[in-house]
């Protein structure tokens, strides 16, 4: 048999990991008042589609947000400053202007964000290296980590300073301080799946709870585009469209980097010892690929 080099890869070059903008490393059918976007219409742009927007009684659209890379998400806007957010395989998030009433007839199955959103409980770690790409770190008041687990500055400087408080992690959140934070969303992993009593729980303090699904992205750069979505609940699109062109272009400049045919064994060991590999087809194995490497579990 031939003799294979099996390496267990923490960090990629450094441009292709600023890319994701997300890992910290080693550590329908339609609906009474609402329909889901099953279509395609033309933009303002010649030739160009995108999908019907869900029609949502008592809005009107206006247009939708374009995605280059991520599959996971899309945004539609309508007019006075209405957003939806549609997580696909999941939900709607009805995004209610500061000063705007939510339409009265809105399916119960929206969840309605209302702007602005101050005191959010960040509790999946791997956004807030977005948060901090469009300067939104002001929004967030309480992390699922401590200051000594982050490796973003800003963030860990905040924390010391008192801006963004521990809240416990995602498994053992300090609901009281969630209520006496005046907690306004709480940005979970998808690792709340696992403890659903704890989402429940939060939801039971009429608390919002959005789930990022962003690690499921085929891409980097499809991860890297979930920027685009918290954008829209901060209003912060524009910086987050300079940030996510800019990263693209540094995935660009990696066109022409030749694959070494070195073999990469990309893993990690929960805590009952479980060993997890990633799907083939997931982003992190891109990753490599576009770093010059090959993925080793190809099956």
């Amino acid at each position: 048999m031939k003799k294979r080099t099996y390496r267990l890869l923490c960090v990629l070059a450094g441009t292709v990991l600023l890319a994701t903008g997300a890992l910290t490393g080693c550590s329908g059918s339609g609906k009474s008042g609402v329909s889901k976007g099953d279509g395609i219409q033309q933009t303002e742009e010649a030739g160009a589609t995108e999908k019907h927007a869900p029609k949502i009684d008592g809005l009107e659209y206006k247009k939708t947000m374009k995605l280059k890379y991520a599959t996971g998400f899309d945004v539609y806007y309508y007019k006075e400053g209405y957003k939806l957010l549609d997580v696909h395989e999941d939900r709607q998030y009805l995004i209610v202007p500061e000063g705007k009433k939510k339409p009265a007839d809105l399916d119960k199955e929206i969840v309605v964000l209302k702007q602005p959103l101050e005191h959010i409980y960040l509790a999946a770690t791997s956004a807030m290296a977005l948060f901090d790409a469009m300067d939104g770190l002001d929004s967030i008041r309480m992390s699922g980590a401590q200051a000594s687990d982050w490796y973003i500055d800003h963030a860990k400087k905040a924390m010391e300073d008192g801006k963004i408080l521990f809240a416990g992690k995602y498994s053992e959140p300090d609901y009281e301080m969630l209520i006496d934070e005046d907690c306004d969303l709480a940005i979970e992993s998808t690792m709340i799946l696992h403890t659903p009593k704890v989402q429940e729980m939060i939801e039971d303090l009429d608390i919002p709870v959005f789930i990022d699904r962003s690690s499921y992205e085929s891409h980097p750069l499809g991860r890297t585009e979930w920027i685009k979505a918290y954008a829209a609940m901060l209003n912060k699109e524009d910086a987050a469209d300079t940030f996510f062109d800019t990263q693209t272009e540094v995935i660009g400049s990696l066109k022409d980097f030749k694959n070494t045919g070195k073999t990469v064994a990309y893993f990690f060991v929960n805590t009952d010892g479980t060993v997890v590999v990633r799907s083939s087809s997931d982003y992190i194995p891109k990753m490599i690929d576009i770093a010059g490497g090959k993925y080793i579990f190809q099956d």
